[in-house]
């Protein structure tokens, strides 16, 4: 008998299959204006009625409610349920389908937190019923407010009524950007990471057997374009190697043309400091006239750092769209790298332009930004930063952004290959005077024969460069994953109180 026979001979036992599930979890699960069902799970449980030709009917409900219906034993399958030792006890689980992280979001006000422990005494927002709810209990965090759905507990963050929250990935950063707030927001520490299984009534595992070999019979192929649909992704095809070339000249050209602008720039700046400060000197008199003449050094300084930053944005976007008419991954890497390189530098100018202090920024919600804005531009969510405040000149400040920003896409790239997705935790701090950058991974570290302080590839060459030109010390370590250790000296001044020995 082959496997859709099979499926069919199993299935036909049985008139019609009830499914219980979440009803707010985009991209999995989502109400349409009309009102109607869409989502990832509609569309595997209408190839899995094609399969086994047994009817299907999805109810969806609060996720509280949705286990409270099933236990009470109304539906034959829930489903987006995580398999914990506690649901265990009264539920058979499937294999898992799909990996959610589970991460901890916190306020851009609000630093300081990179652990459950850092929690305690503060309250968190979850969804009630969530697997979550128990886990943070587990782990000493019993202030927990529970609201119906996560779709609930961003609407409250957006009204500033929550400012810490625990919310499932997907649907956590679909709502941050749906509202608007996904810079008023950051991931704080991945709480766990999570799967979605299916799961039936313990003592139903004949059931949950026929359930499994109907989505064994859907093809490796429509789950894949079910996916894609709802994910975005877009199917490889042959580079255009002309079009490649022609926008890297490009960009490489505009660049080097903005560095000359930058520089000519910071030149007449300074001499103009200059001239003014001699001024002051001989001709206390004028004084009235030489403050009114520092105010506006300071606002040509903020109107250079708001031109570069514009400038440098529409160099980024022009490298965007770029990318997004290439087919090729290798080169929408190639371009996806040179745009997070470009966005640290105009992250920088636009933090000196906002900021009162033209020539100082917080390092770090600098990098905390740089990180978030890696997360989105690769969609990646196993992210863990701890970056403390630390205050920097803009000569210390922009190599270390590039150096976050290369050892982070390095890892990126290689540290998981092939490989269930980990996680990559950086860290900032200060201590004995110096400043303390790390970028550590846990995957499958260099390959054998490899000596980053002597490799001469892209990403070694421009972390060692860019250490040296800030005076530091750079420390490699491949004994489990890989981690980048950057140390340098702080600038000496009250801000930094550490530095002052």
């Amino acid at each position: 008998m082959n496997g859709l026979t099979e499926e069919a001979a199993a299935a036909a036992k049985i008139p019609g299959i009830v499914v219980i599930t979440d009803e707010f979890y985009p991209p999995y699960i989502m109400r349409t204006e009309s009102g109607g069902l869409e989502g990832i799970l509609v569309d595997l449980w209408a190839a899995w009625e094609r399969v086994t030709g047994v009817p299907v009917e999805i109810r969806t409900y609060s996720w509280s409610e949705a286990q409270e219906r099933f236990s009470r034993g109304e539906g034959d399958v829930i489903d987006t349920i995580f398999d914990t030792p506690e649901r265990r006890r009264y539920l058979v689980f499937s294999p898992p389908y799909a990996r959610i992280p589970v991460p901890v979001f916190t306020h851009s006000s609000i630093t300081g937190i990179a652990s459950p422990e850092d929690l305690r005494g503060f309250r968190i927002a979850v969804k009630s019923g969530d697997a979550a709810v128990a886990e943070l209990v587990r782990l000493g965090v019993s202030d927990l407010s529970l609201y119906k759905s996560y779709k609930e507990i961003i609407e409250a963050a957006s009204r500033h009524e929550v400012r810490i929250f625990c919310v499932d990935g997907p649907p956590a950063y679909h709502y941050l950007y749906k509202l608007g707030i996904d810079r008023d927001f950051r991931q704080a520490f991945i709480l766990n990471q999570g799967a979605f299984s299916r799961a039936v009534r313990l003592g139903n595992e004949s059931l949950l057997n026929t359930i499994q070999r109907g989505f064994d019979g859907i093809p490796p192929s429509e789950i894949r374009a079910i996916e894609r649909r709802w994910m975005g992704s877009e199917l490889p095809r042959s580079p255009n190697w002309r079009l490649i070339g022609g926008g890297a000249a490009a960009a490489s050209l505009l660049l080097a043309f903005l560095a000359g602008i930058t520089l000519n720039l910071r030149r007449r700046v300074e001499t103009a400091t200059r001239e003014l400060k001699e001024k002051i000197l001989l001709l206390e008199s004028s004084e009235a006239r030489n403050l009114q003449a520092l105010r506006e050094k300071e606002v040509l300084l903020q109107e250079i750092h708001h031109r570069v930053k514009n400038n440098l944005q529409i160099i980024s976007s022009l490298l965007r769209l770029q990318a997004e008419d290439l087919d090729s991954p290798e080169a929408r890497e190639l371009f996806q790298g040179t745009q997070s390189r470009i966005f640290a530098m105009a992250d920088l100018h636009d933090r000196l332009y906002t900021s009162g202090n033209l020539e100082r920024i917080d390092a770090g919600e600098y990098v905390q930004n740089l990180v978030h804005s890696l997360a989105t531009t690769f969609n990646f969510y196993g992210f863990v930063c701890d970056a403390r405040p630390v205050h920097l000149n803009i000569e210390e400040a922009l190599p270390l952004g590039l150096i976050v920003n290369e050892c982070a896409i390095n890892a990126l790239k290689y540290a998981y290959q092939n490989r269930d997705p980990g996680t990559i935790e950086i860290g900032l701090y200060q201590e004995n005077g110096e400043c303390v950058c790390s970028v550590r991974d846990f995957g499958r570290g260099l390959p054998d024969g490899v000596d980053p302080y002597v490799a001469s590839s892209l990403g070694f060459t421009i972390v060692r460069s860019l250490a040296e030109q800030i005076r530091g010390r750079v420390r490699f370590d491949s004994s489990a994953g890989f981690s980048v250790e950057v140390r340098f000296p702080l600038p000496k001044d009250k801000e930094n109180p550490a530095a002052s020995g």
